[in-house]
């Protein structure tokens, strides 16, 4: 935590740097003002979590420079401290929103109790503003999932004030669902923690899981990309399954929104590109074998896809056409073979050497009787046709693509893809054309409902986000469409 001490006596600021490192060993980094033009240029420089400030001061007061930095510095929680018990101070003080007013000189006994009280307004503040951001990022995504993708690019193309954002993709290979919930719940914790750490004026962060059921990490900047950049990759290396990370900057949110689906469409790259570690999205895309590479990992994805699901003849007619196909055969010579072993190994259990391209797919035929050993009790069909039944009968509560996954013991990608497949729409526009149109059947059986109890019961807990997506789907506002269902005409602008 950033401290910043203003007074011109040194003996203050000494007095005070000694107690607070009395009760915070090493926990801080000062910086000292000894008038009040260092307090405002220090504090607009480093924007300082906690300021104690004199305001007796030379050249400017501390009360006049606290108002100068008051709205460049938003979170900083200003301390006043005066040798003054003068009223008029305290209200002018009040009127600033100084956090509390001190009277020289401080006990460390007093010192102790306002630390803690301003770290404690410090923590909800940036608790507060974090969640208002993560609400946005979440809401952003959300909303893209159900919108024509044209019309993203021309926000984004549009978009003003843009913000640097980074963003991670984990997508972890496990065929055990229990082994896949661990590390997730693991990585996730992980990186609370750390983002508590690095929480300040500027640094945000939205971890969610995208409706495709990989996690998601979005920060508002790359200030500190080093630290997490640091973390993940510890994380990786200590995990004993493959933990992939697809990370890419964005000069804007509707960028990430617009480019988070294509990160998902050729995430499956990573069983022959660099599984277990960091990629670069936009490095990626420059490779000169892209195309050819995106080729045969799809074959190995739908390979195991078919090994899952007990097709045997789709699984024997794939190991043909990688064997038939000349360029994968060049292309196995450029690649690390054995992280294509370990990731057909998290994938399905299988254990395969690798050593070279023929003999993985004689290894992979000969293990095709395998697949029989542990196939799911239903066939896709029933399972899209149960899960579309769920949702007409839960619409209304909490439901994610990994809850569900969970249910019928598969993969929450894997489950993305067979939905999109047997019922030729996505996992999270099913669910909002349930939920939207039940919005639509409650307007018209109580018209004179409150938006927000509708919103909340069809399973929407944001008021701003069940209208972003009424909206999306329907052609106009819920109140709109509540003046409708009245017979009250609208208003035109």
């Amino acid at each position: 935590m950033i401290i910043l001490l203003a007074d011109d006596e040194r003996m203050v600021r000494l007095g005070l740097k000694s107690m607070l490192d009395e009760l915070y060993p090493n926990n801080h980094t000062y910086i000292e003002a000894k008038n009040g033009k260092e307090l405002i240029n220090l504090a607009l420089e480093h924007k300082p979590h906690i300021a104690f400030v004199d305001i007796n001061m030379p050249l400017i007061n501390g009360l006049l420079a606290i108002e100068a930095c008051k709205c460049k510095t938003s979170l900083t929680q200003w301390l006043m401290l005066t040798g003054y018990s003068d009223f008029e101070y305290a209200k002018q003080a009040i009127k600033l929103g100084v956090s509390d007013y001190l009277l020289k000189p401080v006990s460390i006994q007093e010192l102790s109790e306002v630390m803690q009280k301003t770290e404690k307004n410090l923590d909800l503040q940036l608790a507060k503003l974090n969640h208002s951001f993560a609400l946005e990022v979440i809401s952003a995504y959300n909303v893209s999932q159900v919108s024509d993708p044209l019309e993203l690019h021309l926000s984004k193309c549009i978009s003003s004030a843009p913000t640097c954002f980074k963003a991670y993709l984990f997508y972890t290979d496990n065929w055990d669902k229990n082994i896949r919930y661990q590390l997730l719940t693991k990585l996730s914790e992980r990186l609370k923690q750390l983002f508590a750490t690095m929480m300040d004026s500027d640094f945000r962060y939205a971890l969610f899981y995208l409706n495709s059921g990989e996690l998601c990490v979005v920060t508002s900047h790359c200030k500190n990309a080093i630290m997490l950049y640091a973390a993940l990759t510890d994380f990786i290396n200590e995990s004993l399954d493959p933990i992939t990370i697809f990370s890419s900057e964005f000069e804007s949110l509707d960028a990430f929104c617009y480019e988070c689906p294509k990160i998902s469409e050729i995430s499956h790259i990573r069983s022959i590109y660099k599984l277990g570690t960091i990629i670069d999205y936009k490095e990626l895309l420059q490779h000169k074998d892209l195309d050819l590479m995106l080729q045969f990992a799809g074959a190995l994805e739908k390979l195991c896809l078919s090994f899952i699901q007990g097709e045997e003849l789709e699984y024997k007619n794939i190991i043909k056409c990688l064997h038939q196909n000349k360029d994968f055969h060049r292309l196995f010579q450029t690649v690390n073979s054995s992280n294509i072993a370990k990731y057909l190994n998290a994938s399905i259990d299988l254990n395969l050497s690798a050593a070279d391209y023929n003999s993985l797919l004689n290894e992979l035929f000969e293990h095709r009787n395998d697949m029989y050993l542990n196939l799911p009790k239903k066939s896709n069909i029933d399972i899209i046709s149960q899960i579309e039944a769920y949702i007409k009968e839960n619409y209304m509560n909490e439901i994610g693509i990994n809850s569900i996954a969970e249910m019928y013991d598969i993969t929450p990608n894997y489950l993305s893809k067979i939905f999109h497949q047997k019922s030729g729409k996505k996992f999270i526009n099913y669910l909002t054309e349930v939920r939207i149109t039940n919005a639509k059947r409650i307007f018209s059986e109580t018209p004179e409902a409150n938006i927000k109890d509708i919103s909340i019961r069809v399973g929407y807990y944001s008021t701003r986000h069940f209208t972003k997506m009424f909206s999306k789907t329907v052609g106009c506002l819920p109140s709109e469409y509540q003046k409708q269902i009245l017979g009250k005409p609208l208003k035109i602008l």
